[in-house]
């Protein structure tokens, strides 16, 4: 099922999300370049601070926005696509994407030390979650970089970035949200959930948000330590217990014996911080544990 794109109508619901996020837009002010014109078959627009482009089926929008930026195109510049037949997401994991969801990728020219460059997933997580709450949908955030609704997966976030020197020299974030397409069992969809009725909308909603995450994140002034309690309320995961790590073997315990964390926090480098019964803390980058779904311990 096809699901086209009415530029005028994404227009409209963007100016409608401007007034509830109010303030929003100082870290995305700065445009490098003047937007590139549009290609033949695409619609875009201009909606200050972004350029948005829409295709109805590419790749993967995270590997156009990449081409673009070497091009030159202007931080800002946001691709939305219908539907991608080789999509990326995390531990470079690839998936054909059907139409009915949102596939967004935004270019950005961060003014960011590389050492900062977290920054970026936590303002982009927590941007989605504080626009798509405005609307009254409840998401949550499964670490690392997933987001749920009601304990499944709604969707997703892939930040890459590129280093040049001492600098961030640009970024992409992408992120995938089901809205009608079909989902696995342990996914859900805007549509099933009774929220959001174009995809015009969710893009304006989430942009505004995103907008919102890096004017509160992208500030260096503001240590991370003193942002992540904004950002824990929102954390799914918290008070969660899950087995820590097993040992190698020759003598990995069983799984009775293996000993439980509760999450309790993040690190500033985005660790996930577990205490175990004793007291004790251990920190546990992304990759290194799996934490399913289905687990709602804020209720």
């Amino acid at each position: 099922m096809e699901f086209p794109w009415d530029g005028a109508y994404f227009d409209r619901c963007f100016q409608a999300a401007l007034p509830a996020i109010p303030g929003a837009f100082c870290r995305l002010r700065s445009r490098d370049s003047p937007p590139e014109p549009p290609s033949p078959g695409e619609d875009t627009l201009g909606h200050f601070p972004y350029q948005v482009h829409y295709r109805p089926q590419v790749d993967s929008t995270n590997t156009q926005m990449e081409q673009w930026l070497r091009q030159g195109y202007p931080h800002g510049t946001v691709l939305i696509a219908g539907s991608q037949g080789a999509g990326r997401g995390q531990w470079d994991r690839v998936w054909q994407s059907e139409p009915g969801g949102l596939y967004l990728s935004l270019g950005l020219r961060p003014p960011l030390p590389p050492g900062e460059a977290q920054r970026l997933n936590f303002g982009t997580l927590w941007g989605v979650v504080r626009g798509l709450q405005q609307v009254g949908i409840p998401v949550d955030i499964k670490w690392p970089n997933d987001l749920v609704l009601g304990g499944r997966k709604l969707g997703g976030v892939l930040v890459e970035t590129h280093i040049r020197g001492d600098r961030l020299d640009r970024a992409i974030v992408g992120i995938g949200l089901n809205w009608r397409n079909p989902v696995p069992p342990e996914g859900v969809n805007l549509a099933a959930y009774g929220a959001i009725d174009r995809l015009e909308t969710l893009a304006a909603w989430v942009l505004a948000g995103l907008a919102l995450g890096y004017d509160s994140w992208l500030d260096c002034d503001r240590p991370l330590a003193d942002l992540i309690p904004t950002y824990l309320p929102y954390l799914a995961n918290l008070g969660q217990w899950i087995p820590l790590p097993a040992p190698a073997p020759p003598n990995p315990p069983s799984l009775s014996q293996q000993p439980l964390g509760q999450v309790v926090g993040l690190t500033p480098q985005g660790a996930l911080i577990l205490q175990t019964s004793d007291g004790q803390r251990h920190s546990f980058s992304p990759g290194t544990l799996r934490l399913g779904y289905g687990h709602t311990p804020k209720s």
